[in-house]
């Protein structure tokens, strides 16, 4: 009986071992599982997040996208403004007995007059938006004086893209060694670069407008510079600073009751005053002074 107990009792020890080993084992296989299901949230977690930042590079980059597209459109719907002409500037164009008009191959519009053909030529670069034909009464009044004049067509009507320009139109007319630019409004700072470069170029006219950098100062190329006194565009608060840009003998007029808009045979550019002076006045002037320039400064 006693022994019959102690085996009993031994049974049930091994029992309870049995029991204990085997809930360890469920212990640590709940804990791995726990561990593992923290895994995979973890992972997840990681993956969503991933998608929300692949979401939000793609927005950006869509939206960086349509910004630049909004930026290109703008700038091209700006450069491709054009000021319109009066319209007795076709005649203006039309040649006569004193002065041959023509557009040549590169839809530059120029004037050549027939006789006194001098030994100087000027090239006229327009402002932003305006067509050669918008300077063909100050041309005309120039190549009156026996000059003949090149008034620049550029890409878009943009000076931006004229910096070469005037090579090509010097290069082009091998018989002229001697060159004078005239800038308006926003041809200013590209008229600059363009006779910096060229030693065919013998000085710069700025009607409404003046240099930013001192290039021309560097190199000490004469300078006449005009404005109106109505004028609603030039700043004449940075007009008076730049002025030190320019070579101590640069010259400057003003042309009592005129304005920027009137140097050109257009209409009213954008924030401009109103001229107490005719266009034809205007100009009638403006090439008077060009002309005691040319005279004066060539050389």
């Amino acid at each position: 009986m006693y022994l019959k107990e102690i085996k009993d009792s031994k049974v049930r020890v091994k029992r309870k071992k049995t029991n204990r080993e085997f809930d360890t084992l469920g212990i640590t296989m709940e804990l791995e599982k726990s561990l593992s299901i923290g895994d995979q949230l973890e992972l997840e977690r990681k993956k969503i997040k991933d998608r929300k930042k692949r979401r939000i590079y793609k927005l950006l980059i869509k939206i960086s996208i349509l910004a630049f597209i909004l930026v290109i459109a703008t700038f091209i719907i700006h450069i491709n403004k054009k000021y319109k002409v009066n319209s007795y500037t076709q005649e203006l164009i039309r040649s006569d007995s004193e002065i041959n008009i023509i557009y040549d191959k590169d839809n530059n519009l120029v004037f050549t007059p027939y006789r006194h053909n001098k030994k100087e030529a000027v090239i006229i670069y327009p402002s932003s938006g305006v067509e050669p034909v918008g300077y063909a009464g100050m041309a005309r009044k120039i190549a009156s004086k026996g000059y003949k004049v090149v008034v620049a067509k550029v890409f878009m009507n943009y000076p931006f893209f004229a910096f070469d320009r005037a090579d090509k139109i010097i290069n082009s007319n091998p018989d002229k060694n001697r060159w004078y630019l005239i800038s308006h409004n926003t041809s200013g700072d590209v008229a600059v670069k363009a006779a910096a470069s060229n030693k065919k170029i013998m000085g710069v006219v700025f009607l409404g407008t003046y240099p930013s950098g001192d290039d021309l100062k560097l190199i000490n190329e004469p300078v006449l510079t005009i404005w109106g006194t109505n004028d609603g565009i030039l700043d004449f608060t940075k007009f008076h600073a730049y002025k030190n840009n320019l070579p101590t003998n640069a010259d400057f007029t003003e042309i009592v009751g005129g304005n920027n808009t009137n140097f050109a045979d257009i209409k009213m550019i954008a924030g401009d005053n109103n001229a107490r002076i005719s266009n034809s006045i205007q100009q009638d002037r403006a090439a008077e002074h060009i002309y005691k320039f040319i005279v004066r400064t060539s050389r």
